[in-house]
């Protein structure tokens, strides 16, 4: 089991010099702004962190055979439309390995590097999450699903990974266990001689590999 602790100090400053009545409305509000940013930070180191286990976990000797490397190569006489279409036989063999190795689950989950899901985005069965292209992503975030699989893309993973998993609704069909025993713990504001604002933000965590059977490595090539 790996022990989890995120730390982030965040530091506002405002001039004593010119300060008014509103310069110090707007001194709260960017100390308020950035416990929201920290909170988001932290979130986003969790995330990657978790992911990264998912891909290890699925290298391991233990865990689902693996479905090989899709070529993104257009053969003669074929259309790249019914080309990439191929792609699905990939992601439901890996569903199928999953359930192979463990008797108790298939894939619902797949998350990809930068151009498995760019591949992802062009078969029509892709229903983009709703917001997507709206507002910037920040490290892995909800792309969207892919004939019923939830799909997360993750710009951290090697472009041409991904993995297929089984997510549970409870512990007992976990592939990992993520489990935080301080959610998020802010320090009271600081103000220093030179006015300068500081807070701490504090995270903890246990992450326990359960069962590596749970996950599927793939890959695409020549993309």
């Amino acid at each position: 089991m790996r022990k989890l602790i995120i730390f982030i100090l965040l530091v506002a400053s405002c001039s004593l010099a010119f300060a008014k009545d509103d310069d110090i409305v707007r001194l709260s509000t960017k100390v308020e702004s950035e416990r929201k940013f920290a909170t988001q930070e932290i979130r986003f180191a969790i995330d990657q962190i978790v992911l990264d286990y998912v891909k290890t976990m699925s290298e391991n000797a233990n865990a689902a055979a693996t479905v090989g490397a899709f070529s993104c190569t257009v053969g003669a006489n074929q259309e790249w439309i019914w080309r990439i279409h191929e792609f699905k036989r990939y992601v439901s063999k890996a569903s199928a390995n999953i359930f192979a190795k463990t008797l108790r689950a298939t894939g619902n989950v797949l998350v990809g590097g930068i151009n498995v899901c760019s591949l992802i985005e062009q078969l029509p069965e892709f229903k983009a999450a709703a917001g997507l292209g709206t507002k910037p992503p920040a490290g892995p975030y909800v792309f969207g699903t892919l004939g019923g699989r939830l799909v997360i893309c993750n710009p951290f993973y090697d472009a041409d990974t991904y993995v297929v998993l089984y997510r549970g609704d409870n512990y007992l069909f976990a592939g990992l266990i993520f489990a935080p025993y301080v959610p998020l713990y802010a320090t009271d504001p600081i103000t220093l001689a030179d006015m300068t604002v500081q807070r701490g933000f504090l995270s903890q965590a246990a992450i326990k590999p359960i069962n590596y059977g749970m996950f599927c490595k793939g890959t695409i090539s020549s993309y």
